[in-house]
């Protein structure tokens, strides 16, 4: 319970900064509910592979997500018309497969403040990669995940679907309190 309530206060201390959280959960059990967590509080999340380099490489990263932002521009203004059948058909392909890898990423305009990870030996790379750019980590712990390299391990399981929607609303209030701290107004101090 003390682990839950930390990593509740981690987060939304985070929240209250703007930062940002990127949610991690690529096990099927985990996907939809990291994805609508996420989406609701506005912040990135990866649902499918992890992309090695997406912190270590970050530069790269951002040009991806900018060469998804104009090749659908581009098809939305009909730029693609001037192109033939089987030209046109690999934009779209090419769009498809960015959107697979990189949707979620669109609102990681910058590092995140943190990473909450559902499954630790399943997004193992996800954590190396947090741990090299010195990005705190939010997990659940089950018994086969080693919590060394977590900052606010949660010792929880990380396989069932009730569980990890529980704990991620958990998690999504904790940040929504946080931001809500950050709109707040700052009292005046009389001097």
């Amino acid at each position: 319970k003390d682990k839950l309530n930390e990593a509740e206060t981690f987060l939304k201390n985070i929240a209250a900064k703007n930062g940002l959280i990127l949610f991690v959960g690529t096990r099927p059990a985990a996907k939809d509910i990291v994805k609508e967590s996420a989406t609701a509080l506005g912040m990135p999340y990866v649902t499918e592979r992890w992309i090695g380099g997406t912190l270590t490489n970050f530069k790269t990263i951002s040009k991806r997500l900018e060469m998804l932002s104009s090749l659908e521009q581009k098809g939305a203004a009909g730029e693609f018309e001037k192109y033939t059948k089987k030209e046109r058909l690999l934009f779209e392909k090419d769009i498809l497969r960015l959107k697979h890898h990189f949707d979620g990423l669109r609102l990681l305009n910058r590092l995140p403040a943190a990473l909450f990870v559902v499954n630790i030996p399943h997004d193992e790379i996800a954590v190396k990669e947090a741990v090299i750019m010195n990005i705190p980590v939010v997990a659940l712990t089950d018994t086969n995940a080693n919590p060394k390299m977590i900052a606010h391990p949660i010792p929880s399981n990380d396989d069932s679907t009730s569980v990890i929607r529980y704990m991620l609303d958990r998690m999504v209030r904790a940040v929504e309190e946080g931001k809500a701290e950050a709109l707040a107004p700052k009292p005046e101090i009389a001097s």
